[in-house]
């Protein structure tokens, strides 16, 4: 396995429409591409930065893991994405290291990437998302 770069920075929020006006306001940023990933329940914007994604999640119903994780934790810093050439590939390395995974194996995420996540447990305490450089044909 070979992370090829940070993909992403997640931050979660309770109203993206609010956090996309605040960063836009402060930093001037923009999305360069808003979603709704209705699997998931999870509504995502996309800030390109230097080629690293600042990417702001909100939840689109209340059972939602996103929800759930605002409702204990509260919104903030939820998790790093690094980028890979094979979300099965690296979760297989990983696993035959023994380290705990979220996901037994890849998903569709946002913008048609495979993804997956890593325990936190598994990595100093932080959520890892695993994504996969290329974006799947049939995602959509």
């Amino acid at each position: 396995m070979q992370v090829t770069r940070i993909d992403q920075i997640a931050v979660v929020v309770h109203d993206l429409d609010a956090a996309l006006d605040e960063y836009r306001e402060l930093f001037g940023m923009v999305p360069v591409s808003r979603e709704i990933i209705e699997h998931a329940g999870i509504d995502e914007a996309m800030i390109d930065i230097g080629g690293v994604y600042l990417q702001l999640i909100a939840p689109t119903r209340p059972d939602s893991v996103v929800a759930r994780y605002l409702e204990q934790r509260g919104p903030g810093l939820h998790h790093i994405g690094f980028a890979v050439n094979s979300v099965d590939g690296a979760l297989d390395e990983l696993r035959a290291k023994g380290t705990p995974a979220v996901d037994q194996s890849a998903r569709m995420g946002g913008g048609g990437h495979e993804i997956a996540f890593m325990h936190p447990l598994a990595v100093s305490k932080v959520l890892v998302e695993l994504v996969g450089e290329t974006p799947q044909p049939d995602a959509h």
